[in-house]
């Protein structure tokens, strides 16, 4: 998620504040669609996971969720609050 920061052309804005502050429901989110199963055993290949673009496509569906349902919160204390985390990783799954 470094990488996807660092490409930003501001450090402001949602998608920015999803990449700081939803960092946990991010990877909750991936992990989901990963699934456990592509994880199991002693070696697995982590590039055939296309983890990057797993990553931008669940970034942008929160953004967008963000942006039609909490556009007027921020984001720091929109990920500390467990209801609308919930919400979102549910309409984002």
């Amino acid at each position: 998620m470094k990488g996807l920061i660092s490409e930003l052309s501001r450090f402001s804005g949602k998608r920015y504040g999803v990449l700081v502050h939803g960092n946990r429901l991010i990877e909750a989110l991936i992990f989901k669609l990963v699934g456990g199963a592509a994880l199991e055993g002693e070696k697995f290949d982590v590039a055939a996971l296309d983890l990057e673009a797993k990553t931008n496509g669940v970034v942008d569906k929160m953004v967008k969720i963000i942006e039609e349902h909490y556009a007027d919160n921020f984001m720091a204390t929109l990920f500390k609050n467990t209801d609308k985390c919930s919400d979102i990783f549910s309409k984002a799954s």
